[in-house]
């Protein structure tokens, strides 16, 4: 029988097991869902920043040059083809934001990778918004789950009973969302994007972003 959100005595109880269900798909050491991909992207900019610089693809989402400049990166264009994911390269982030499938995380021995995927509209487990983060970085997931989080521990009800916080965002998934992607990931209602998965992007160098 299929959990409904009522079902949870802690609402955030159901993206606690979506996180875990998550894992096992993709093959992940630790999973965070968040609000939307653009904010994975962003938390783990902020976990692993580039040294000096940033690159990206020109055919890469507007947005992801949109958080380079919002955190103050500065980045460059490369005229690389990608299929599945690329690498902002300068940092450890992946994103992968329109893959999604069976034991997709991948990651080099002894390398760590934060992997950002989303669960936007036209994704292939479209759940209408939220994100996650894959990793195999046990640091990174610590800082990462606490980032996303508000800075509180979710499993604790009530905000109230919490006396102590640490700096973080409100970029946790909504519960209803988990709830969702939990049903489809039970019944695989994944869409296969193949070769239509970047075709709507833009060449970024032909887009200005004002600030």
């Amino acid at each position: 029988m299929k959990k409904e959100l009522s079902d949870y005595h802690n609402p955030f109880e159901a993206n606690e097991e979506f996180e875990k269900a998550l894992a096992e798909y993709t093959g992940a050491k630790g999973v965070i869902v968040v609000d939307s991909c653009t904010h994975a992207i962003e938390l783990g900019l902020r976990y692993s920043p580039p040294k000096m610089y940033a690159t990206i693809p020109e055919q890469a989402h507007f947005s992801t040059a949109m958080t380079l400049k919002m955190l103050g990166i500065e980045y460059m264009f490369t005229d690389d083809e990608w299929e599945k994911e690329y690498r902002i390269h300068g940092s450890t982030v992946y994103d992968a934001a329109q893959f999604f499938e069976k034991d997709m995380f991948e990651a080099e021995p002894g390398k760590s990778k934060i992997q950002c995927i989303s669960f936007g509209p036209g994704s292939p487990m479209d759940l209408g918004g939220g994100g996650a983060i894959l990793t195999n970085n046990k640091v990174a997931y610590e800082w990462l789950k606490n980032a996303a989080s508000h800075g509180r521990d979710l499993s604790i009800s009530h905000e109230k009973d919490q006396k102590e916080f640490t700096l973080g965002y409100r970029y946790y998934m909504r519960p209803a969302d988990a709830v969702l992607g939990l049903h489809k990931l039970a019944e695989n209602e994944v869409t296969d994007l193949s070769d239509n998965r970047y075709t709507n992007y833009s060449n970024l160098r032909e887009v200005e972003i004002n600030t």
